[in-house]
């Protein structure tokens, strides 16, 4: 009987309107505590990185051994007022090499902007992290110091609907002097949803994905002073397991256009198989064939990749021929 009057009791007590309100002011501060957090989550700073290392079998360069091809570690966040950073290192040589260092902000709903120390968007093949590369290392023209080097300057980019655009101005060559190195660039998703932040078929989305873009780039300050521009124009297709990528630089100054074409298969879950033709449209009829396959544990995250380079040119002092065995691990 008692039990049955202190249940009724207690039923009563929660069902009046005094104890209805706590309840609910207490499911409210709970919603904010967990509100709170979360937002402390989503702007609080974010590490990763990757450590990539090689053995390579160049006997034409008397080369043979193990080297680190990247100790990355890179830091960025959310510091609210949509405000943002990231700074990144390479510790390969023993040493902390600043890489990305800079702020990013927004310009009302279809623009950021950064400004810093940061690469040139240029072409694709240099601005994918080099832990998501299809091959242990960049195209020719992908690792060009005109845009494959940071530099400090200030960058805008957008998007509208398919059409993705960037501008920025920065140091250049002659460093703090007065000519600056100015780059445009201009890419469309002509199908599909894009083909990725990776290089070759793993990862990419379903269906069939078009992308294409056309960049411009001049620099007074390179080139010894005489300067130096560039118009670069690249396409992406992936479709079923399968990847194309194909890019060309017009340099005006020196006069040459070189170009590469890159092409993968996805032929398991699990193993991918690239092949990579560059033509160095110089003097020599220079040209470079890389055969290479990917076994992935973990996506790009944790990977082997086996590559064959072979250098061909009427110098015969520039033709090699090299076996790499590169490891990657993200974290």
């Amino acid at each position: 009987m008692n039990k049955l009057v202190y249940s009724s009791l207690v039923l009563t007590l929660v069902s009046t309107p005094g104890f209805a309100t706590e309840w609910a002011n207490l499911d409210q501060e709970i919603n904010n505590l967990n509100a709170s957090l979360t937002a402390q989550n989503a702007t609080g700073p974010k590490m990763g990185g990757w450590v990539r290392s090689r053995f390579v079998d160049n006997s034409d360069a008397d080369l043979q051994g193990f080297a680190f091809d990247a100790v990355r570690l890179e830091i960025s966040g959310d510091a609210g007022s949509d405000y943002g950073y990231k700074v990144s290192f390479d510790l390969a040589d023993g040493t902390a090499d600043l890489k990305d260092a800079y702020a990013t902000f927004k310009l009302g709903d279809m623009a950021t902007a950064k400004m810093g120390q940061f690469k040139t968007n240029f072409l694709r093949s240099s601005t994918v992290a080099q832990n998501r590369l299809v091959l242990l290392d960049r195209t020719v023209l992908g690792s060009n110091g005109l845009w494959n080097d940071r530099q400090l300057g200030l960058g805008i980019m957008g998007n509208f609907e398919t059409i993705g655009w960037s501008l920025s101005a920065q140091n250049g060559a002659d460093g703090l002097g007065d000519d600056h190195k100015i780059a445009a660039k201009i890419s469309a998703d002509l199908m599909g949803g894009g083909i990725g932040k990776a290089e070759g078929a793993y990862g990419a989305n379903d269906g069939t994905a078009l992308s294409a873009g056309l960049a411009y780039l001049s620099d007074d300050g390179a080139n010894a002073g005489v300067g130096e521009t560039a118009i670069g124009l690249e396409a992406g297709l992936t479709m079923s397991g399968f990847s194309l990528a194909g890019e060309m630089v017009d340099f005006d100054e020196a006069g040459n256009t070189p170009w590469d074409i890159t092409g993968s298969y996805l032929f398991t879950q699990n193993w991918e198989a690239a092949v990579r033709y560059q033509d160095a449209d110089d003097a020599d009829n220079s040209t470079i064939m890389t055969l290479g396959v990917n076994y992935y544990i973990s996506g790009h995250d944790i990977k082997w990749t086996a590559q064959y380079d072979t250098i061909d040119s009427d110098d015969a002092s520039l033709e090699q021929d090299a076996i790499s065995l590169g490891l990657g691990v993200s974290f």
